[in-house]
């Protein structure tokens, strides 16, 4: 993951790639069905991020885990 990173022309320390991460949050919603609807809807709320946790978000490719899971 590091080695990513810093490929990526970001230059942080192990325990600062850690730290930025640690303070992310998604909550995921889950609706309940209403009548004749097939699935339940889902919406997933990130936390605000700062330009380096969204850099980070975009070089590890989280955003495509994210799609993965709820799909």
């Amino acid at each position: 993951m590091l080695r990513r990173v810093k490929a990526a022309g970001i230059t942080l320390s192990m325990k600062r790639l850690m730290s930025e991460l640690d303070n992310m949050r998604q909550v995921v919603n889950i609706y309940p069905k209403k009548r004749r609807q097939k699935i339940e809807r889902k919406q997933v709320v990130l936390s605000r991020t700062s330009e380096l946790q969204n850099k980070l978000i975009d070089v590890l490719g989280l955003k495509e885990d994210q799609n993965r899971l709820l799909g």
